[in-house]
């Protein structure tokens, strides 16, 4: 037991720890930004989710042809038909398409409304989705957790292969590869609180009620799983970044105790 409290408080176990929350962060990321580039299980994680039935139904007098929902992603826009064309019974799955947004599109139901009343009436009254920032951001704390991944493994690996030697500390910690993954952290960790804050805002500007003509609506509302996965990964990366802060507390006497061995015996040896 006193072995297991002393390795889960070691600088290794912290490391490997702060891995663990890195790689969980750039998973629950790259859901977040390849979600709806096809119909599957992660194309429920949308950004925003526009019911436009109300102005799609053909019983009623000005219908545009339009599709029932439309799911905004990063990468991508899905569109289909609701169950009996009611949002309360659900997708109709089997009349699902996706397909591919230049990068930093902006989203709005207008873009698909060959009436341009109909057209200037749905940009006055619902603002559109913006994802330029939030995806450059996105793509930029992708990146340094890619660093910041692979710096840590290779640290990881070092002080794995060097635990047994008798200078395993200052052999066995490169100091400039976690001074690395700890910048590359950081940056992470400003990119994505930053980004997840602007799609979270965009979104919530475009979700809503909107009366677009008499007694025709459209209903939008972010998605829970979308936002659950954005700040998900936000806080695995303030853990790693916690994690690392106290593996280098850690370390610090460690060092400084073998810095003096170190020159303890550079000054034996140049005596003789």
């Amino acid at each position: 037991m006193v072995k297991v409290a002393r390795f889960f408080l070691s600088p290794l176990s912290l490391i490997i720890r702060t891995e663990l929350c890195i790689v969980g962060a750039f998973v629950l990321s790259i859901i977040a930004l390849c979600a709806g580039r096809w119909p599957g299980p992660i194309e429920g994680f949308a950004i925003l989710t526009v019911d436009s039935s109300s102005l799609a139904n053909a019983t009623s007098p000005g219908a545009l042809p339009i599709n029932d929902w439309y799911d905004a992603h990063y990468l991508s826009i899905c569109t289909g038909m609701w169950n009996h064309h009611t949002a309360s019974m659900g997708k109709n799955h089997s009349t699902t398409v996706c397909w591919l947004q230049s990068t930093g599109y902006t989203f709005s139901i207008a873009n698909f409304v060959g009436n341009k009343d109909a057209q200037q009436a749905i940009l006055d009254h619902q603002p559109p989705l913006k994802t330029m920032v939030p995806f450059v951001l996105l793509v930029l704390s992708i990146v340094s957790m890619g660093i910041s991944i692979v710096a840590f493994l290779h640290g990881v690996i070092m002080m794995v292969r060097h635990e047994k030697t008798p200078d395993a500390v200052m052999r066995g910690v490169p100091l400039l590869l976690l001074r690395i993954a700890f910048s590359a952290c950081i940056a992470t960790n400003v990119f994505k609180m930053i980004s997840s804050a602007k799609i979270t805002v965009s979104a919530s500007k475009s979700s809503g009620t909107f009366d677009i003509f008499p007694g025709k609506n459209l209903h939008a509302w972010r998605h829970d799983g979308f936002l659950v996965i954005t700040w998900v990964s936000v806080g695995l990366v303030w853990i790693a970044i916690g994690l690392m802060v106290v593996a280098a507390f850690r370390l610090a006497p460690m060092l400084k105790k073998q810095e003096r061995q170190v020159a303890g015996a550079d000054r034996r040896w140049y005596r003789l």
